[in-house]
């Protein structure tokens, strides 16, 4: 009986690029609802507070069950 361990993939690049999304909506939000101006920094800085914040959930947060099992381990000499 052999119990096979699982690992969580992680996905930092598809976190930063879900990140740069959630930035920039909340920066559009913040411009039209004038909270910041176009002509000022704070813009950026929610675009990469933003990125931050995805990067982080994507590195930390609850990891989904794999679609499928982990394949079958090949041992070193070939043999089982």
């Amino acid at each position: 009986f052999e119990v096979t361990a699982t690992t969580a993939r992680r996905h930092p690049v598809r976190g930063a690029l879900y990140g740069i999304v959630l930035g920039l909506g909340l920066a559009l939000v913040a411009i039209g609802r004038k909270l910041v101006t176009l002509d000022s920094i704070m813009p950026l800085v929610i675009v990469v507070v933003g990125i931050v914040i995805g990067v982080l959930w994507s590195m930390l947060g609850p990891a989904k069950n794999p679609k499928a099992p982990a394949p079958p381990e090949a041992s070193a000499d070939g043999a089982d």
